[in-house]
């Protein structure tokens, strides 16, 4: 499914902002108390592929900036890792290096399901690390660029045990 980014900018934000609001209220969320974060987008076949929007609340203007260069990082990583490896790479998490500050929290949507690149990626960066990918992967699922298989691989990569809760909570809005 590809789409203007101009038509549906406005939807993606305020939905993004949804799920992040809703993860403060999970109960798998290990760090409730945060509350805000970069999400960014790359989108195949645009003029201009990749955007980045502060989504929520922090209080610190250290933290936006930390948070938005963590949540570009995550998006080249990932994109690079998937050009490299397509058949196997699916998300951040699969190439983290914590201790240099590499996160999880982005994940890459193989449209075709095959070695096109035709792809797009959902990155998040600002709450926990499952809780940022389950945020990707949930507006990744709600724009219909995913399927059970798919979901399957991302989550054993990083064991994830927040996306479900998520992806069950998000329906009720």
């Amino acid at each position: 499914m590809t789409f203007s980014i101009e038509e549906r900018h406005d939807e993606l934000v305020i939905e993004i902002g949804k799920l992040v609001e809703l993860s403060t209220r999970l109960t798998s969320n290990p760090e409730p108390e945060r509350r805000g974060g970069i999400a960014s987008f790359l989108l195949s076949g645009h003029v201009y592929p990749l955007f980045s929007v502060r989504v929520g609340e922090i209080s610190d203007v250290a933290e936006w900036d930390k948070y938005w260069g963590f949540s570009r990082e995550k998006v080249y990583r990932v994109q690079s890792d998937f050009l490299r490896d397509p058949n196997n790479i699916v998300s951040s998490w699969q190439t983290r290096e914590p201790e240099i500050g590499r996160y999880g929290g982005a994940v890459i949507f193989n449209l075709k399901g095959d070695r096109t690149a035709l792809y797009n990626i959902i990155s998040f960066s600002g709450l926990d690390e499952q809780v940022d990918e389950a945020v990707a992967l949930t507006m990744g699922f709600k724009l219909g660029w995913t399927n059970k298989d798919f979901l399957d691989r991302v989550l054993s990569a990083s064991e994830n045990h927040v996306f479900w809760e998520l992806l069950k909570d998000s329906t009720l809005y």
